[in-house]
């Protein structure tokens, strides 16, 4: 049951399983569901990963299973699980649940949990202030783990967070040398960064990518253009090289969404507040700002509802080339608000999301 698959597990490898192995380090056996299934994961997320196994009677002496008595069948126990998981833990842990029934007991069922070693650990509970971790041992299953066990979680973070700064870098190499012309015009444009915190195996096929570039609606409101994307070597891109208007977007097998849109500048009428008299500038428009950001989110959130990702994300959001423009939060009108300028170069905001939270906090 390590190694196959949940989906392709039947109660009969549930039996043997369970003839098999006691206790340990990468198994746990429960009685009844437990309220504090948060501390069971994470510390197996933590550790070598593992399988919890609920509905089981154990010796309280060898921890080896000595009858499969089951737990009452009732509706809401997987989505319960995850619902656990996801809040309780952070960063949020997604386990795989199935639920069994048990032949010749009428609604009793075996709920099995498979926890796969994270890349993301340490994952912390109780509002993120205690870290897990399996020792195997009969009398304590867990520890809180010490500063150099933590010290090791986190060095291992590095190499997917390498990763995904390559993947990022790969992506504006690309956009450099397919544009060169763009890059030297210095306009103001909006950058959109959204992937996984630790990237570290690819979520999609590249021929799967290649036909959910293909499906996405051409000239939507709801989503940055796409129609027709061209392959590269790890993913999709779309890109629009004409001066007067550019943009560039890619998706990455890996999870990485990125777009690149030109600001648009506009000229309206405007009334200083304190002379009264009015003028003409050329102003970027905040809606076009807002709107870019809001499609690709919603790409995003089709993009990993596609592919079955539920882990944290990151969102980037990068303005450049803003130095001594103008803001205009008014389109077609006047605008009699004092006009912001912008005294950087640059703006730049991030944020933590779960893919389920796009929608609710757009």
């Amino acid at each position: 049951m390590f190694n196959k698959p949940l989906s392709e597990i039947e109660y009969s490898n549930i039996e043997k399983f369970c003839e098999t192995f006691a206790e340990g380090v990468r198994v746990e056996y429960k009685s009844q569901m437990i309220e504090n299934i948060p501390k069971t994961i994470s510390a197996f997320a933590n550790t070598m990963g593992g399988i919890v196994l609920i509905g089981m009677t154990t010796d309280k002496v060898t921890n080896k299973v000595i009858a499969i008595n089951g737990i009452d069948k009732e509706a809401g126990i997987e989505e319960k699980i995850l619902n656990s998981a996801l809040v309780g833990i952070y960063p949020a842990v997604i386990p795989e649940i199935k639920i069994f029934n048990i032949p010749g007991k009428e609604n009793k069922i075996v709920v099995v949990i498979k926890v796969h070693e994270s890349v993301e650990a340490p994952h912390a509970i109780q509002n993120s202030t205690r870290i897990y971790i399996r020792t195997g041992s009969i009398s304590q299953p867990y520890e809180l783990t010490e500063i150099d066990k933590i010290d090791y979680l986190l060095r291992r973070r590095d190499k997917q967070q390498k990763l995904k700064e390559q993947l990022k870098q790969d992506t504006r190499n690309r956009f450099d040398r397919l544009m060169p012309r763009i890059s030297e015009l210095k306009r103001p444009f909006v950058d959109v960064n959204i992937s996984p915190v630790f990237p570290y195996q690819p979520l999609i096929s590249l021929d799967n990518l290649y036909i959910f570039g293909t499906k996405l609606p051409y000239d939507s409101p709801h989503y940055p253009y796409f129609d027709n994307p061209q392959k590269i070597t790890d993913g999709i891109c779309r890109f629009n090289n004409n001066q007067s208007y550019f943009y560039y977007r890619e998706i990455n097998h890996y999870g990485l969404i990125w777009t690149r849109d030109m600001l648009d500048k506009q000229e309206s009428r405007w009334r200083s507040m304190r002379s009264g008299e009015e003028e003409k500038k050329l102003f970027l428009r905040f809606t076009q700002i807002a709107l870019d950001i809001i499609k690709t989110l919603k790409l995003a959130e089709l993009f990993y509802r596609e592919c079955g990702y539920m882990g944290n994300l990151e969102i980037e959001v990068n303005i450049q080339n803003i130095a001594n423009e103008y803001l205009m939060y008014i389109d077609d009108g006047f605008d009699c608000l004092e006009p912001y300028k912008s005294l950087d170069i640059s703006a730049y905001s991030k944020e933590i999301i779960m893919p389920n939270d796009i929608t609710l906090r757009l």
